[in-house]
């Protein structure tokens, strides 16, 4: 593989990879944003009570109750002792699925504190259900001889919940998934390229010598580098009668083969592979003596960066 020939052309398709980019932005972003809307339907609103619990006394180990958790906790409040009492609380037009969705209890660093997090789409029912909870909350306090007794500390009103957007993060993910998917579409562009750009791309796949290089500068003129007017000289000494036939015009057979030798002109990035390989197909079947080619309308730009001059 060359190389430099692949990083040459592959460079000028960096734009690609940029636009892939940054459709990669807009679509994570996009998929990011529709799929937190339905995660996350309207406004919500979350409202904190925090109780305190007064642990009793356990006469066998001689120490408090202390074995209740953040997941004890979890579990109890989803019980009959405490939800089925918060749903008497709340009546008929509660669910027990919509409340068990509401309510997450936290435990801090310290078991006789506990907090009940309340959160829905409608700041009345958030604060409904967090005053049914805190309710059964304290009665089962009352009832449970683990407990002296569980009372509320303090208690917030719904707020509204400010959800930390992770757009950034999306945008990002966009971003890497666009650019390898860019440099993947290069890549495979690349390998399906068939067009003829330098004299290797003839040299390797056809056994022809190339006698030199006519480049194109942006202006329009054109310059042959200096091997192609040494070959030049040299060729015509060797052979009486030697042409320059531009390949996409090596039509004209009965002149062709009145000749000693044919130099083959093959435009740069115009014409490829396969189109090269009928043109000398042909000429080989019509006795026509092509002894080599030279490449015209290389940019002089590509010329100067692969030939190093």
């Amino acid at each position: 593989m060359d190389i430099k020939r692949a990083f040459l052309v592959m460079s000028n398709k960096i734009w690609v990879v940029l636009s892939a980019a940054i459709t990669g932005a807009l679509v994570g972003c996009a998929c990011y944003l529709i799929v937190d809307n339905l995660a996350n339907p309207g406004t919500q609103y979350q409202s904190m009570t925090e109780y305190y619990i007064d642990f009793a006394f356990n006469e066998n180990t001689k120490t408090v109750y202390d074995y209740y958790n953040s997941y004890t906790w979890n579990d109890i409040v989803e019980t009959d002792d405490i939800l089925g009492k918060a749903m008497e609380i709340l009546g008929a037009d509660y669910t027990e699925a919509e409340v068990k969705e509401a309510v997450v209890t936290e435990l801090p660093s310290d078991i006789r504190v506990i907090h009940t997090i309340v959160t829905s789409n409608d700041p009345d029912r958030t604060a409904a259900i967090q005053q049914a909870i805190g309710q059964a909350i304290v009665e089962f306090g009352k009832d449970m001889q683990e407990f002296e007794g569980i009372r509320v500390i303090a208690t917030e009103d719904p707020q509204t919940v400010v959800r930390v957007k992770k757009t950034g993060r999306a945008v990002e993910a966009g971003i890497i998934v666009g650019i390898l998917l860019g440099m993947a579409g290069v890549g495979i562009w690349y390998g399906l390229d068939r067009k003829i750009r330098v004299p290797r791309d003839v040299s390797r796949y056809f056994g022809l010598d190339c006698i030199g290089v006519e480049r194109k500068n942006s202006d329009t003129t054109k310059e042959e580098d200096p091997s192609f007017q040494k070959n030049m000289y040299y060729l015509k000494e060797k052979y009486e009668k030697l042409t320059l036939q531009p390949a996409e015009e090596a039509m004209e057979y009965t002149a062709l083969r009145e000749q000693d030798a044919i130099l083959l002109g093959i435009p740069a990035e115009r014409m490829t592979a396969e189109q090269l390989e009928k043109i000398l197909q042909d000429l080989k079947i019509q006795d026509c003596n092509v002894i080599g080619f030279y490449l015209y309308d290389m940019k002089e730009s590509f010329y100067r960066r692969y030939m190093g001059a």
